[in-house]
């Protein structure tokens, strides 16, 4: 260190020059510099403490910022680490912990603990600050830790009382018609609505819409589940709890129950024009309700026969009440005592409904006895009543005369059937001036006329085929067929069955049977005698085990069954989740029609198909318009709409497919049995995949 004051000193004290002595002025001059010394070098010294202490300070202050970073680096780990961060904790798992210790004295002790682990060997001058600060960080973790926990615990109690809504609507969806149910039903969505709006802090407003909105959703629900029986009844539901609805479901549902009530009421009103028309063919039902339509209810004597009640009367049923028959009744006693006493179910189809009607007027023995003499022939049998009629009339004109106008009607309705043309029932069934119910009604009528031509087809196949079993049963043979299964034929198959079976297959007939859609019975029975017996009886195990048909949709039937059900927004969305339902409820539908077709051996009729629709589209619509029904606080799930009907049985073979495997298998010398088509197409399409 330098001591200014001596820097330049270069001489003896004995060398200075001797001062003059004045009086009263002398100075000490080397005292004074050695004071100076002294004071420079104090303050040196205090400058090297100080520059000591503030590296010492600098140190403590990194030592630290050190552990306080560990400290954070730690409790940002404890808050958000993705398996044991609290943060990832919810519901139960934030509420419910070990030794029942709350999340935030949980998570704050395991932080506190680290902060002692790290303030050991700090010194004394920075503990205190380290354990202030790192006490902040502790308050700071525990704050976040409750306030996670609050709120987990508020989505936990909100979740419980959606529950509580959820099942408290369900309970008013399936119970429309018990007022009970839905008065207690509500009473706990109001008070579960409050509760929730306690514990959110909601306002009152809240309170009100969130009720009527969640009501609305239930009713809503229950008037669907009633639009399923009778929507005349679900009309009537809405209109009494119209006030607890949101305005605008319910002018939504208006609409709708209107279509459907239309729908309804058109499709009763087509049944009833149809039904008018005559009688239907050959079916006891049908033939039943069309002989009640004729005879009435009661009288006290009918023609000398006692009191007579739907036709039946005392004379021939004296141990029935008659005066106390219901059609229930009516029904059981025409089937055992009149349709089973002429053997109905066996007589050609022609002639069901004829000699049916002849037993209930003339009696089963009477009605037998002309059975007989027509031998199927329908117009033999109307020309045998009304000759006993006429004979009727001739022997007691007093008693029977007065009768002759209803009997002729009476076989006049018998007459050809007695079927009114398709276009006739049209015709009657556009005079209806509500535009939906005019189409429904419409629609029924030519449903209903499908389902008797296909009847009746089918029973005229059954009819072919006895006969040429009979045919080849003996040795004389179209003589070996009984008369009234011969007589039921047309003239073109007569002529068939005289004939014979060919000696020899037709070409053609074998180029046209290489198409699969031609192996079927119906195709064979049409086309048996242009081969030979041996060929028909091959092919037709083959049709047996597979019968290829191709299943069809009615765009109309399929749009307005979804309509009807209130799936209108969802058929019309432009959402891509919703077409891809319905393409998928589509695929469905026409894989439950293909294999119902298989089963039945059939082409099912559109009435039927409607019917399977219907079946089909109820799980799908029950998810579309229930789930979330609390004011949409569930987003439903689409992907599972049509998810509903999947029938992974249901394996469907593209046509061209299906004709390049039958050609493969029959060029292995395979065959084309259901199961080994099946078996190669799932195999070309793991190839394919693969």
């Amino acid at each position: 260190m330098r001591i200014p004051a001596y820097d330049d000193l270069r001489v003896g004290l004995n060398q200075l020059p001797t001062p003059t002595m004045r009086s009263g002025e002398v100075q000490d001059t080397a005292s004074r510099q050695i004071t100076a010394a002294g004071q420079g070098l104090q303050r040196a010294g205090q400058d090297l403490t100080k520059h000591v202490l503030e590296l010492q300070q600098e140190v403590n202050d990194t030592m630290l910022m050190g552990r306080l970073n560990l400290i954070k680096g730690h409790a940002i780990e404890l808050e958000h680490n993705q398996q044991t961060g609290f943060r990832m904790l919810k519901g139960d798992q934030a509420l419910t912990r070990p030794d029942n210790m709350a999340l935030e004295d949980e998570y704050g002790n395991a932080l506190q603990k680290f902060i002692e682990q790290q303030g050991e060997g700090l010194a004394p001058a920075v503990l205190s600050r380290y354990r202030e600060q790192a006490g902040n960080m502790v308050n700071g973790l525990r704050e976040r830790a409750m306030v996670h926990r609050n709120g987990e615990y508020a989505n936990y109690r909100a979740k419980q009382y959606e529950a509580i809504i959820g099942t408290a609507s369900r309970e008013i969806a399936i119970n429309p018609g018990d007022e009970k149910v839905l008065e207690g039903a509500a009473s706990r969505i109001g008070s579960t609505i409050e509760r929730m709006a306690a514990l959110a802090g909601h306002p009152p407003e809240w309170v009100e819409v969130t009720k009527r909105t969640a009501m609305s959703g239930a009713l809503k629900g229950a008037i669907v589940q009633l639009m399923d029986d009778d929507p005349h009844k679900a009309q009537a539901f809405l209109e009494k709890h119209l006030d607890k609805m949101d305005f605008q479901d319910a002018a939504a549902l208006r609409g709708q129950l209107k279509d459907a009530a239309a729908q309804v009421d058109g499709e009763r009103m087509g049944a009833e024009i149809f039904k008018g028309a005559g009688p239907v063919g050959a079916d006891f039902e049908s033939i039943f309700q069309h002989t009640l339509k004729i005879e009435g209810g009661y009288v006290a004597d009918d023609a000398g026969k006692g009191e007579t009640n739907l036709g039946i009367n005392k004379t021939a049923n004296p141990d029935l009440n008659i005066k106390g028959m219901t059609v229930s009744k009516a029904r059981e006693v025409y089937r055992q005592r009149y349709w089973n006493a002429i053997g109905g179910d066996s007589l050609p189809p022609q002639v069901r409904a004829i000699a049916f009607d002849a037993a209930v007027n003339h009696g089963p023995s009477f009605a037998n006895k002309i059975i007989a003499q027509a031998d199927g022939d329908p117009a033999k049998m109307i020309a045998l009543r009304r000759a006993e009629y006429a004979r009727l009339v001739r022997s007691n004109p007093g008693k029977y005369g007065k009768y002759a106008k209803s009997w002729e009607s009476r076989l006049k309705s018998l007459e050809g059937g007695g079927r009114r043309s398709r276009a006739d029932m049209l015709a009657e069934a556009d005079q209806i001036k509500d535009p939906r119910g005019r189409r429904a009604a419409q629609d029924k009528i030519v449903q209903l006329d499908e389902r008797e031509k296909l009847a009746k087809s089918e029973e005229y196949s059954h009819l072919l085929a006895t006969a040429w079993q009979q045919r080849g049963q003996g040795a004389a043979g179209h003589l070996d067929i009984q008369k009234s299964v011969f007589n039921g034929l047309t003239a073109e198959d007569q002529k068939k069955i005289i004939e014979g079976p060919a000696r020899a297959d037709d070409p053609q007939l074998m180029l046209a049977l290489m198409n699969p859609e031609n192996l079927n019975p119906q195709f064979l029975m049409d086309n048996r005698y242009r081969m030979t017996e041996e060929t028909f009886q091959r092919k037709m195990e083959q049709a047996t085990k597979l019968d290829v048909r191709k299943a069809t949709i009615d765009n109309e039937v399929f749009n307005a069954e979804l309509d009807a059900a209130g799936m209108f927004s969802m058929r019309t969305s432009s959402n891509s989740n919703d077409k891809q339902s319905l393409v998928k409820l589509r695929d469905v539908y026409e894989s439950e029609i293909d294999a119902q077709q298989r089963k039945e051996r059939r082409e099912l009729t559109r009435d039927e198909k409607r019917s399977l629709l219907r079946q089909l589209i109820k799980p799908v619509r029950e998810r579309y318009t229930r789930e979330g029904i609390f004011g949409g606080a569930r987003k439903v799930d689409v992907s599972k709409r049509a998810y509903q009907v999947e029938n992974p049985g249901n394996i469907m073979i593209p046509q061209t497919e299906l004709n390049k495997i039958l050609v493969k298998l029959k060029e292995n010398g395979i065959p084309p049995t259901l199961q080994n088509i099946v078996a190669a197409y799932l195999q070309g399409k793991g190839k394919n995949n693969g």
